[in-house]
């Protein structure tokens, strides 16, 4: 069982923007601007946990992803 975010995805481009957004601390985001740094969802894949998931697919290990994202974020 791997975790989707920042375990097997990388947020931090998402995380990068947020924090140039949020220059002082107690600064708030709207949700509107949110949703424009985390839209569409186009996250690298953490290379080590790639190759951990292809090592576990060629032995016939099943895999399963698990993530907090909504069916909202599907196709996000």
């Amino acid at each position: 069982m791997i975790d989707v975010d920042e375990t097997a995805l990388s947020n931090f481009n998402a995380i990068k923007t947020l924090w140039k957004i949020e220059a002082n601390v107690g600064d708030t985001i709207a949700p509107k601007d949110l949703y424009t740094i985390t839209h569409p969802f186009n996250d690298p894949a953490i290379p080590s946990i790639l190759s951990l998931y292809r090592y576990a697919q060629k032995h016939r290990v099943a895999v399963f992803f698990i993530t907090g994202r909504t069916a909202n974020d599907l196709n996000g």
